[in-house]
């Protein structure tokens, strides 16, 4: 039996007038929230954590790094949120502001990243059957997280304003699967989404999505 673990990176400023890009960082608020998830896993017990290579989601598991020095931890770009690299070879690329795209831009963005995810979440298979690992901890972005969760339950690519899966900032959701002896697995179920009782009693009126 294995549990993973889809740990959203932590609080980022999304406010008005603030461009959206790979490069947000964690504010304050979000390095506070990034060491309360960090104790929180001392209670998944995790084996191993993989991670997007985007600052918001690596400044997260810094801290859970910190916090486990020994826990094995494997840096993935397919786990990257939409960025203008997803873009690198359309028509009329936009800005690297996400606030200024078009719709259009938005379709062949979530494309490409849903073949990254794909490829992310097959590597990751793969290392739970190799490695008979039964605790798993993935740190990333929500419209990844929520590719994840789609690729896990069968389902193909969201459409836009479509339905998705709410995960705020430093929330855990929890995966459960059943292997075969060969490393296989059998059974898939969903756990729970969007826990976030380990960020009980800090100030969270600028956690915004």
């Amino acid at each position: 039996m294995t549990e993973i673990f889809l740990l959203r990176h932590a609080h980022v400023d999304y406010g008005e007038g603030i461009a959206i890009t790979a490069q947000n960082p964690l504010t304050a608020l979000g390095h506070h929230m990034a060491e309360r998830l960090a104790m929180h896993c001392e209670s998944l017990g995790l084996e191993i954590l993989f991670v997007s290579t985007m600052p918001r989601a690596q400044q997260t598991a810094d801290a859970i790094s910190r916090r486990f020095p020994d826990l094995p931890r494997v840096d993935l770009a397919d786990l990257e949120e939409l960025s203008i690299k997803d873009l690198a070879d359309h028509p009329s690329p936009p800005d690297e502001n996400m606030l200024t795209w078009e719709l259009t831009h938005f379709c062949a963005a979530d494309q490409r990243a849903w073949e990254r995810v794909a490829r992310a979440w097959a590597f990751i298979e793969a290392m739970i059957a190799e490695q008979r690992l039964e605790r798993v901890g993935i740190v990333s972005h929500a419209a990844v997280l929520n590719a994840l969760l789609r690729q896990f339950l069968g389902v193909g690519p969201a459409q836009r304003g479509s339905a998705w899966f709410e995960l705020a900032f430093a929330s855990v959701s929890c995966l459960r699967v059943a292997q075969a002896n060969d490393g296989s697995i059998q059974e898939r179920a969903m756990r729970w989404t969007n826990d976030t009782r380990h960020l009980d009693g800090l100030d969270m009126s600028d956690a915004s999505a």
